[in-house]
């Protein structure tokens, strides 16, 4: 056994699993390795049992390519992977790191066989040039462009139905962290429907900071509260205003008084929707201002433990670290606002088949597929560009559209370059690479 263990080493070049190793566990998900060892490595997939921990199955496939001297083709195999499936950057670097070579970025041109340029340039091309490129007869035609503008998705988004999450509709308070726009947004539109809908629930849209903002000190509890009962006063007549000015505040006695007069008036209890944080300037340059408008809200449990009143608070991302520490929150009331990727896959195909002009009667447009070189010659990878998109997406709508915006801008200039030579109408393969080393470069923001 040794002497085949050696001489299996020296047919690879490699000596040392530990860098495949720490690929594989970074870059592929339990599913993921299991349909990679499928396709590549069928009679390790084959002992594979129920139950069985990630971790076992990479020492199975570990071990089989060193008995074999399959390492360096596994090795090249997870590069492979890298640009089939559009692995998010940072996850690439930790896979590769501690190996010399091949570079991360190199990785994706190596598979291609083509020389990495100095500094991949990602063209960008105006609306009304991907309108002409995207309407060309070999594309459908369309109606309309696509992915112009956040907008345009966001109104497709809104003619499905997004996905159910339940947590917020309970009687509980919660904190929900996601981007800016357009996924942020549909969740809060849907619980403030559904909650409308329900006549014993009062709404409270508690997002415009502007005056809590001018205030030149740390922002209290109280400050909230008075926004609060202005809230209700605009929604319910007859909602008595106290006055704080001057003297020390009961905040658990303000909270029930707040409650109680709202209940007068046959509500069952409050919700409390906070949202926007992020889109003033001040909060927007500075994260501690961010903190000080909403640590009112999530650090005192007199508000957050209310009887009868729910706070929901939609929060940028970049603030959920941050909230963790304050004693009023627990694990349970915090939720990430991630869409599944049969979710993306679904939204994309449906914003593809409403803008096709559906110039063959039932066969609209739905997939990238449809803009990708299918010459004989060339093999094109990702072999399921939509799929490779929703992955690169990470769980945000807003990124998928700039995503494929970002490519279709790239093939477009590239086209009108080319004096809109037809050959150069469709998306290459080194157009997604040079996206995916785009974003590299940039740890993954667009």
């Amino acid at each position: 056994m040794g002497e085949e263990t050696n001489q299996a080493t020296a047919d690879t070049g490699l000596s040392d699993t530990a860098p495949i190793r720490r690929q594989l566990d970074n870059l592929l998900d339990d599913v993921q390795l299991d349909a990679f060892c499928l396709d590549y490595f069928p009679a390790v997939y084959d002992t594979f049992g129920r139950g069985m921990r990630r971790d076992e199955k990479i020492q199975l496939l570990l071990a089989y390519c060193r008995q074999r001297g399959q390492l360096e083709r596994l090795a090249l195999l997870l590069q492979q992977a890298i640009l089939e499936l559009g692995i998010p950057g940072d996850m690439v670097r930790r896979a590769l790191r501690g190996q010399a070579e091949p570079a991360t970025a190199q990785v994706i041109w190596d598979i291609l066989g083509e020389e990495r340029p100095v500094r991949p340039r990602l063209l960008r091309a105006s609306a009304a040039l991907v309108d002409e490129w995207i309407q060309s007869p070999e594309f459908g035609p369309f109606r309309e462009s696509l992915f112009q503008t956040e907008q345009r998705f966001a109104r497709f988004m809104a003619q499905r139905n997004w996905p159910a999450l339940d947590e917020l509709e309970d009687q509980a308070s919660l904190a929900l962290f996601a981007d800016r726009g357009v996924d942020r947004d549909p969740s809060r539109q849907r619980l403030q429907k559904r909650l409308a809908a329900l006549a014993n629930v009062l709404v409270l849209s508690h997002d415009d900071f502007r005056d809590l903002l001018r205030l030149d000190r740390v922002i209290r509890t109280e400050d909230h509260l008075a926004v609060l009962f202005q809230l209700a006063n605009g929604r319910i007549s007859g909602i008595a205003i106290p006055d704080w000015v001057g003297g020390p505040v009961d905040v658990d006695d303000a909270v029930r008084q707040l409650v109680r007069q709202i209940q007068a008036h046959d509500y069952t209890w409050v919700c409390v929707i906070v949202d926007n944080v992020d889109g003033f300037p001040e909060p927007q340059r500075d994260i501690a201002v961010a903190l000080n408008l909403i640590s009112p809200l999530i650090g005192d449990c007199a508000l957050w433990d209310a009887p009868d009143l729910y706070l929901k608070l939609f929060l940028p991302l970049a603030l959920e670290e941050h909230v963790k520490e304050f004693a009023a929150f627990r694990a349970e009331q915090i939720v990430r606002l991630r869409w599944m990727p049969d979710d993306l896959l679904d939204l994309l195909r449906d914003c593809l088949a409403q803008a096709t002009a559906f110039a063959i009667p039932g066969r609209p447009i739905d997939t990238l597929q449809a803009f990708i070189d299918r010459s004989p010659a060339v093999a094109f990878r990702p072999r399921d560009l939509d799929q490779a998109v929703v992955t690169l997406a990470q769980g945000s709508p807003r990124r998928l559209a700039k995503i494929v915006r970002l490519l279709f801008q790239h093939r477009a200039a590239q086209w009108d370059q080319a004096g809109r030579d037809p050959e150069q109408l469709f998306v290459r393969t080194v157009d997604w690479a040079t996206l995916l080393e785009w974003l590299w470069q940039r740890d993954g923001e667009i």
